[in-house]
């Protein structure tokens, strides 16, 4: 799976913002929005105050190592990383 901005979902999203997501056997309309690098910083680092150890595995698999630190989280989501909210519609 690729990440960043030539990727073929994030560029789906951004093309058709309608979009369904399914967990289960439960389906919940959604409508995609970009969001600013910076919204994108705090979004990451509030995701790793609460979630720390999925946080980091989730960086490994995009191929950041990161130090655990909030700076270091939003350093990495400064280096490109594409961040979309997905909001109901």
């Amino acid at each position: 799976m690729r990440f960043g901005p030539r990727s073929d979902w994030y560029r789906n999203l951004v093309k058709t913002p309608e979009c369904l997501i399914i967990v289960g056997s439960s389906r919940s309309a959604r409508r995609a929005r970009t969001v600013s690098p910076a919204e994108g910083a705090d979004l990451m680092a509030g995701y790793a105050g609460h979630h720390p150890k999925a946080a980091r595995a989730l960086m490994r698999l995009m191929g950041f190592e990161v130090d655990g630190s909030e700076a270091d989280y939003r350093h990495v989501a400064a280096l490109g990383l594409r961040f979309v909210g997905l909001e109901p519609r």
